[in-house]
Parts: structure tokens; sequence; C-alpha cells
């Protein structure tokens, strides 16, 4: 999910997206992502997503700083 924050949803040639993000459209902001950690199947339905969520807070705060900070300068993340 390097650089996840700003791209195209299912926006990733590997992509094995469900049909449900695959159709779902859009970018990925940093408020459509915490409604998609929090609660998934508000925003994409039958997606491979768990229904339980995260929790909002201080641990769904870091993971999307994580998200918006990680290094994506290099693609070797897109190797494994």
């Amino acid at each position: 999910m390097n650089g996840v924050v700003g791209r195209n949803v299912a926006g990733v040639e590997y992509g094995f997206y469900s049909d449900a993000l695959a159709n779902l459209g859009g970018v990925w902001t940093e408020e459509r992502l915490k409604q998609f950690l929090v609660a998934p199947e508000t925003i994409a339905p039958d997606s491979y997503m768990p229904a339980q969520g995260l929790s909002e807070g201080p641990v769904l705060d870091a993971v999307i700083w994580g998200l918006i900070e990680a290094d994506t300068t290099d693609d070797a993340h897109m190797r494994y």
C-alpha cells in the first residue's frame, strides 16, 4: 500500500482486486482511506477486506500516517 494516498482505487497493475474495488473508481484520499479501513463494507461491499475494520483513534492515525509518509521513490516494495 506504499503510496496509496493520491492513487487511483485499484490503480496498480499487479492488482488482485475484488470486483467491489475494481469497480469503485476515484482516488484514495486520506478521508476515504480512513472510512474504508474503519468500515470497509460502507465503501466497497464484498471487497476482500475483512468486515471488521480498524477502530478510530491513534492506531488508525498511525496507519494513515505511515501510508502517507511511506517512501515511494523506489518500487522495491512491488517485487513481493
